[in-house]
C-alpha cells in the first residue's frame, strides 16, 4: 500500500494491487495521518473481497457509508429536487407510475429492491425492451391473461426517450448519495424518432367536423374552444367561468403543463357560443370536464369522428413499429397556431397566447401548411426556363380551385375567384 498526495487541494490517494491489478483510492482527505488511518481500514476490506460483485459491493457501503434507499424513498428526494417551472399534479402522477414500473421490473425480474443495487446493464435492459413489450405492469396483466382494451403494449420513439430523461433525472437526485459508480442511465443513448409529426386540420376538414358535431355536448364545445383557444385538452376540461371574463373577452389560464399564465382573447365565433351556455359558474364545458376527470378516453370520441369524415387519423410506420398519430385533438393545438401564423400573427404574440416557453416551439408549431396552401402560394411563383407562369398538371389545377372553393366564404367569395383568375 503506497499514499500518493494528487491535486491542487493535495488530496491523499492510496494506490494497491488488487487481483493483479493497480488501484487507486482517493481518501478525500489532505491530512495524511488521519487519511492513512482510513487507507488501512478500506483496504483490508477491499482486499479480502472474493469476486467482482462482492468488491462492487463493498466500494459503494465505502462511499455511502452505507446507505441504502427502497425505490419510493428515492421518488421522493426527485420530488424535492427544486425546479425551474411548476409541474402539473397530473404530470407528476404520470412520471410517478413510469418510476413505479421500472421498480416492479427491477423487483420481478432480478430481484433488486433497492436502488443502489441498479446496475447501467439493468437500466439498458429495462429500456431496450419497450419498443416492443411495453411497460412491464401492462405486459405482466396481459400475459395473465386479463385483457386491457384500448391500450398498445408498443412504445413510440418519443415515449420511449421521455421515459430514458426521467429515470435518469431521478437516478441524478441519489446516485452520488447511494455511493453508485455511476448514474446507471446516463449512457443510454437517445432513440431515432419517426420523422412523423402531428398536422393542422384544413378549413374545408374543420367546416365538416363542426357541421358533424353541431349539437353534440362533448365534441362541439371541444372543436370550437380547442380551435380558437388553442389549449390543451387539460386545460380546456378544467377551464372554469372564474378564468372567463366575458365583459373583458378574455381568458387567463394558468397551464398544467408547464404553469405559465395565458391571457388568450375571446374570438367572435368562441364568444357566441359561450354567451349562449346556460350555467356561469362552475366547469365551463360540463361535459368535458366530467369525462376528462372520470377517466374516459376522450380522443377516442374524436377519432370516430375524423374516421366518419374520412380524415386521417394515424399513419403505419411498417416494420411492426407503432402507428404514429397525425391528427388528434392535439391538431387543433398546431391548428390555431398556424392559422396565427397565416394570418401574420406575430410569433411573440402566438407565444403568449399558447404559453410555449421558447419561441422555437412555437414556430415549430406554426411550420404547417396544407398541401392545398402550399400549391397555391407556391404556384404564383414565374417558371423562368418557360412559359410566364408556372406549369401545372389538370389535376393539380382542379385541386387547387376546389380547395380554394372549399374554403371561401360569403365575404371572401369575390376575392378568392379573382385569385384563381391571376393564377389560371
Amino acid at each position: 500500500m503506497e499514499m500518493v498526495k494528487r491535486g491542487v487541494k493535495g488530496i491523499w490517494t492510496v494506490k494497491f494491487w488488487l487481483g493483479g491489478k493497480k488501484v487507486f483510492k482517493t481518501t478525500g482527505m489532505t491530512d495524511k495521518r488521519k487519511a492513512e488511518a482510513w487507507a488501512k481500514t478500506h483496504v483490508e476490506q477491499l482486499t479480502s473481497t472474493r469476486n467482482a460483485v462482492e468488491l462492487a459491493e463493498t466500494v459503494r457501503k465505502i462511499r455511502s457509508g452505507g446507505s441504502r434507499m427502497k425505490f419510493g424513498e428515492a421518488w421522493d428526494a426527485f420530488v424535492r429536487m427544486p425546479r425551474r417551472v411548476q409541474v402539473s399534479q397530473e404530470r407528476i402522477e404520470a412520471c410517478k407510475s413510469w418510476w413505479g414500473d421500472f421498480a416492479a421490473w427491477c423487483r420481478d425480474e432480478h430481484q433488486v429492491l433497492e436502488v443502489q443495487h441498479v446496475t447501467g446493464e439493468m437500466a439498458r435492459e429495462y429500456i431496450g425492451r419497450l419498443p416492443q413489450q411495453g411497460r412491464h405492469l401492462q405486459e405482466r396483466v396481459v400475459r395473465s391473461g386479463k385483457t386491457l382494451p384500448c391500450v398498445s403494449l408498443k412504445l413510440s420513439s418519443r415515449t420511449i426517450n421521455i421515459a430514458t430523461t426521467l429515470m435518469r433525472r431521478i437516478c441524478e437526485a441519489v446516485w452520488e448519495r447511494l455511493g453508485m459508480s455511476g448514474n446507471p442511465f446516463a449512457k443510454i443513448p437517445v432513440v431515432a424518432q419517426d420523422n412523423v409529426s402531428r398536422e393542422a386540420f384544413t378549413k374545408s376538414q374543420l367546416k365538416e367536423m363542426m357541421e358533424a358535431a353541431k349539437g353534440d355536448p362533448l365534441l362541439e364545445p371541444l372543436l370550437i374552444a380547442g380551435l380558437y383557444t388553442g389549449l390543451r385538452l387539460g386545460d380546456l376540461a378544467t377551464l372554469d367561468w372564474k378564468e372567463v371574463d366575458l365583459k373583458r373577452q378574455i381568458i387567463r389560464k394558468l397551464t398544467s403543463k408547464t404553469g405559465v399564465m395565458v391571457s388568450i382573447p375571446i374570438l367572435p365565433p368562441l364568444r357566441r357560443y359561450l354567451e349562449v351556455l346556460p350555467e356561469r359558474s362552475g366547469p365551463v364545458f360540463p361535459e368535458l370536464h366530467a369525462r376528462y376527470t372520470g377517466g374516459h378516453r376522450i380522443s377516442h370520441a374524436f377519432k370516430r369522428l375524423l374516421k366518419q369524415l374520412g380524415i386521417e387519423s394515424q399513419r403505419d410506420m411498417g416494420d411492426g413499429k407503432r402507428a404514429r398519430s397525425t391528427h388528434d385533438i392535439h391538431s387543433l393545438r398546431h391548428t390555431f397556431v398556424w392559422l396565427a401564423a397565416d394570418a401574420g400573427v406575430p410569433m411573440p404574440v402566438v407565444q403568449s397566447v399558447v404559453g410555449h416557453l421558447s419561441q422555437e416551439m412555437t414556430q415549430h408549431y406554426a411550420n404547417h401548411a396544407t398541401e392545398a396552401a402550399k400549391l397555391l402560394h407556391l404556384g404564383r411563383l414565374p417558371d423562368l426556363f418557360g412559359d410566364k407562369k408556372a406549369a401545372q398538371s389538370p389535376d393539380e389545377l382542379l385541386a387547387l380551385v376546389r380547395g380554394r372553393l372549399a374554403d371561401a366564404t360569403k365575404g371572401n367569395a369575390w376575392a378568392v375567384i379573382e385569385e384563381l383568375r391571376t393564377l389560371l
